[in-house]
């Protein structure tokens, strides 16, 4: 909130800044269009890693301060007598606090008529919006029609002229058919170049806006926008814990036997269940059991391997007498249901309604989970990834300061975690002190907190109750997991990294430091991945588990990165600066459109820093920020639970904002996501599966039999409906209709609707109740094509 905020009219006509969240909620019902949504923040670093040219910066603050400052030493070391002790002392504050300190409009004047330099950034308007004509009839105007009241500028109510005020977003009120411009006043008169009620001649109104004004101006203007950049949702946020297709509890084979839902205590109903499973075989005893401990011996187990085309055991990899590559399963009968019974007497009460195991096991030995595992995950309400372990997905942040305030954290609890001073090397002994966060700590989301109190529970359970060990975690609230190891771990690679959580945040978000985010191959550009609890991965996680396909060694802690080497992380981090600020000469050169590079020097990268001690440690920043949350939770888009609340809610905001066309955003909506949606449905409807309702097996054709040849039941059903193809038809049409949109998308919604009406014939003649029309019932017999006996015998 240190950066230009947004710019909105009000229902009444009054054009004001929101300065925060809680001003924005308060104003909510009454805004009427959104003029400008505020500045968005680019490190120079950026623009190197992209390698594009620097475009010109707009005047703000930060540059407007150097400008000041500059002046302020030269004058000082030259002349003390022109600066009065009031205006010094004001000078100091605002050298001191240049984003939160503004000074009044008088005290601009004033500081730009002794310095000599451009009006301040805050009463410096978007003259640049508008073209040469409508500013010298808005100076014309302006010197025919204002008054002054209370020392405020006053100008008689006019609709073009009100148009040209908004374009240039200077904040004023409409009241009595009066527009009011209190403290932007007499910049606003200075930039129209009216002196005591009189146009000065304007000598340049031909060029551009700014040069006109500065023709006339007393004090020079600077572009305040050089260049707007739009942007978009590329996905909402996510905080959630990661759930297979199905979600499951327990990695163990239970095929058929637990019915649709995969329940592992239907499938215990059987004493004895036919599955796949690996085989292993007690090196002292001799006993085949599926465990990796002789439960008898003591021992750990081995691979009881065979040929499964030869039917013999083996020692090795390969089959002897075929060559084939032997195998460590085999299709057994398994006491599922004395397995069970054995889990739950080990675990003891109360038990889980229902525990949700596999139909089959995908990595190459057929090895399971203790089904105690599934029990006890149940119990918590936590599912398993098909490595073994429980993983809560996030999208990534970057941070590198924080206020204990911020992160639910105690300032005492921060100094058991190492971090005894701030960010300016004073004790840390208050809650709204700034601090450096360590480069392998994180900040959790909420969500998440609780996400992982529960996995410590199970962890804590498991081995008490599983293998006879201590608890670890003994978490009773969030609060005793602060302190504790995580691993972060991306997808499509093998490396985790080995994290500590020292605070929690409401934002649906983990916050990181670049570099830990950089050592999971990531750039924090909406990118989401996950984090486990480093004693679950070590506890439950095995290679073995992992499943036999392309890419099934992707997103596993194959390899565990302890120490993090900001050497060896992508070096796009590198890129981040950790200056104070920006040098004067930046700005300058920016203006010219210079390359990166030729800049580099003058801002200190973390790339300048790798080869010493300053790469771990005393990171700056440029820019405050009140808190780090200070916004909404999460967005409307996952609020809002259906499409059409969705749409009607994203062409509301595109219909507040002005910058946006509003046909623009219905045709992109209709073209990248209705049609193509439609035209897959349909296509998908014509090569569906057909599922048994009772069983949930899946049949690529319906069986001759026209029953399912698994349960012998007739309860085959679609996977694809006619709902899931026409579902877009009506919010298109009505999108079409309200912002007239081109006749060839109509068209185009018109053939494929005709195409799907060629599926789903209505009967015109209304037979029902309500007369309204009836859909013809085309349901038709396998049966149905054959030639009967009868009718040949008649041919």
């Amino acid at each position: 909130d240190s950066i230009h905020p947004p710019i909105v009219k009000l229902k009444n006509g009054d054009v004001l800044k929101v300065n925060s969240y809680k001003e924005a909620k308060s104003l909510a019902n009454q805004i009427h269009e959104i003029l400008f949504l505020g500045d968005m923040l680019y490190g120079v670093g950026e623009f190197n890693q992209n390698s594009h040219d620097l475009i010109p910066s707009g005047y703000c603050e930060e540059w407007w301060i150097q400008e000041l400052e500059s002046k302020f030493r030269e004058i000082s070391s030259k002349d003390k007598k022109i600066l009065s002790q009031s205006l010094a002392k004001k000078v100091r504050n605002f050298i001191k606090d240049p984003f939160f300190k503004i000074p009044t409009s008088e005290e601009t004047l004033a500081i730009s008529k002794v310095f000599n330099i451009p009006l301040h950034p805050e009463y410096t308007y978007h003259w640049s919006n508008i073209s040469i004509e409508e500013y010298v009839l808005l100076r014309k105007y302006v010197a025919d029609n204002s008054s002054e009241e209370e020392q405020n500028l006053v100008v008689i109510f006019d609709e073009k002229i009100k148009e040209i005020l908004e374009k240039i977003f200077i904040p004023h009120n409409v009241v009595d058919n009066k527009i009011k411009f209190g403290l932007h006043s007499s910049p606003l008169l200075i930039s129209l170049g009216i002196n005591n009620g009189k146009l000065e001649k304007l000598t340049n109104s031909k060029g551009k806006v700014l040069a006109a004004i500065n023709s006339v101006s007393r004090f020079e203007i600077r572009e305040k926008c050089s260049l707007y950049t739009g942007a978009r949702m590329g996905r909402p946020e996510k905080a959630k814990g990661r759930r297979m297709r199905p979600p499951v509890h327990l990695l163990f084979p239970i095929e058929e036997k637990g019915g649709r839902l995969r329940d592992l205590y239907k499938a215990a109903e059987n004493n004895k269940i036919s599955i796949d499973l690996a085989q292993r075989k007690c090196p002292q005893c001799g006993e085949l059991i599926d465990k990796s401990i002789c439960s008898s011996c003591g021992v750990e187990t081995e691979f009881d391997k065979r040929c499964e085309y030869c039917g013999i055991n083996l020692k090795g990899e390969t089959c002897t007498k075929c060559g084939r590559e032997a195998v460590s399963y085999s299709r057994i009968s398994y006491p599922i249901s004395d397995r069970v019974k054995e889990a739950k007497k080990i675990i003891g009460v109360p038990f889980p309604k229902n525990v949700k195991a596999v139909k089959k096991l995908m990595n190459k030995d057929k090895i399971p989970e203790l089904i105690e595992k599934g029990i006890l995950r149940a119990k918590h309400n936590i599912f398993v990834y098909r490595d073994g372990t429980i993983r809560f997905d996030s999208t990534d942040a970057i941070l590198t300061h924080f206020k204990p305030k911020e992160v639910g954290v105690t300032v005492q609890k921060l100094h058991e975690l190492g971090y005894s001073v701030d960010v300016k090397g004073k004790p840390l002994e208050k809650v709204d002190q700034i601090v450096e966060l360590k480069i392998q700590d994180v900040i959790i989301n909420d969500d998440g907190a609780k996400h992982l109190l529960d996995v410590a529970n199970y962890i804590d359970e498991l081995l008490e109750k599983v293998y006879g060990l201590p608890r670890f975690y003994k978490a009773t609230n969030r609060t005793d997991i602060i302190g504790k190891i995580i691993i972060g771990l991306a997808p499509h690679t093998s490396a985790g990294i080995v994290g500590r959580i020292v605070g929690f945040t409401k934002a649906k978000v983990n916050f990181a430091h670049p570099y830990w985010h950089a050592a999971k191959r990531r750039n924090a550009d909406g990118d989401e991945d996950s984090i486990l609890l480093a004693l679950d991965a070590f506890l439950n996680f095995s290679k073995f588990y992992l499943p036999e396909i392309r890419g099934g060694k992707m997103d596993a802690p194959l390899i565990l990165v302890a120490n993090l080497n900001p050497h060896e992380v992508d070096d796009e981090s590198h890129n981040v600066d950790t200056c104070l600020r920006y040098p004067l000469s930046f700005y300058e050169a920016s203006l010219e459109g210079s390359s990166p590079k030729s800049v580099l020097p003058l801002i200190d990268l973390i790339k300048n820093r790798l080869d010493n001690e300053s790469a771990y440690e005393g990171f700056h920043y440029s820019h405050e920020t009140s808190h780090i949350f200070d916004g909404p939770s999460s967005t409307a888009y996952k609020n809002l639970t259906t499409m059409v609340d969705k749409v009607n809610a994203q062409l509301k905001v595109a219909e507040l904002i002005r910058a946006v066309d509003v046909t623009d955003v219905a045709t992109r909506i209709i073209v990248n996501h209705f049609i193509p949606d439609l035209i897959g449905n349909l296509r998908r409807f014509g090569s569906q599966k057909f599922r048994c309702t009772k069983c949930n097996k899946i049949y690529r054709r319906i069986p001759l039999s026209e029953t399912c040849p698994n349960c012998k039941q007739p309860n085959l059903n679609l996977t694809v409906f006619e709902k899931s193809i026409t579902k877009y038809f009506g919010m298109a049409d009505s999108l079409i209709n309200k912002y007239g949109l081109s006749e060839y998308l109509r068209n185009r919604l018109d053939i494929i609707k005709h195409n799907v009406e060629s599926l789903f014939v209505e009967d015109p003649s209304p037979t029902t109740k309500k007369g309204t029309s009836k859909k013809i019932d085309r349901t038709v017999k396998l049966s149905d094509y054959f030639i009967k006996p009868e009718v040949e015998s008649k041919k």
